[in-house]
């Protein structure tokens, strides 16, 4: 059974997604030769049927025909994606950015996942910011908070950008209801961060630390709730 190899990676925002780790590209003699045993063709012969197959699909989308379904298995269009300053910007196919989409049809899309294996790389080298620790700055007691008064949060590659609105951190009610990002901060560095929790918190809290590394947005969810005290 064939395995597909994928790494993920933080989005800009929150989540993340999955890319790829492509082997190694199939030369078009090994693709014909794949052809050709599948077919019972000569490799020349299913050259000479690929190449006259393009060759009208790329015709049809010049006169703007679009091919809604070809064997039940693909649909292909002429798009247009480009774009200019203003409405009259438009002159030549190159404005246009004129292209040709295929996409599969969901015949296609079964065969090609189905029965197929996935794998998750190793992902190292992949920062995130990681809080080990915390406390009350007034009252030192661990995992706990006052509303008003400042916290500590120990860890790495906690160094935040204060005026960044999608990062910092951020407190949210476990017993539910949003997150609150905190604006008030004494200290921000990559091992330590103090920073002052809103007066209007009440009941255990769950802290999130959001740090843009790379230009990923990279997110730490503490495991251990804050308790007031």
């Amino acid at each position: 059974m064939n395995t597909l190899r994928y790494k993920v990676r933080p989005n800009s925002t929150l989540g993340w997604s999955a890319n790829l780790d492509l082997a190694p590209d199939l030369p078009e003699a090994d693709l014909l030769t794949r052809l050709a045993a599948r077919t019972g063709q000569s490799a020349e012969t299913c050259r000479t049927v690929a190449t006259g197959f393009i060759a009208e699909l790329i015709a049809a989308a010049r006169e703007g025909h679009a091919c809604p379904n070809l064997f039940e298995l693909i649909r292909t269009e002429p798009i247009s994606p480009g774009d200019v300053p203003s409405n009259d910007g438009f002159r030549t196919t190159d404005d246009l950015k004129l292209d040709l989409r295929i996409a599969l049809l969901p015949a296609a899309r079964t065969a090609l996942r189905s029965g197929l294996q996935i794998e998750k790389r190793d992902q190292s080298g992949l920062k995130t910011p990681i809080v080990t620790g915390q406390n009350c700055l007034t009252t030192e007691h661990a995992n706990s908070y006052r509303a008003g008064d400042y916290i500590v949060i120990l860890g790495h590659d906690l160094k935040l950008n204060r005026h960044d609105p999608k990062v910092g951190v951020f407190l949210a009610p476990v017993a539910g209801g949003p997150a609150r990002r905190c604006t008030t901060y004494a200290r921000t560095a990559k091992e330590r961060i103090i920073v002052r929790v809103p007066e209007d918190l009440t009941g255990p809290l769950r802290l999130e630390v959001r740090s843009r590394i790379e230009s990923s947005l990279r997110v730490f969810t503490y495991p251990s709730d804050l308790q007031p005290v």
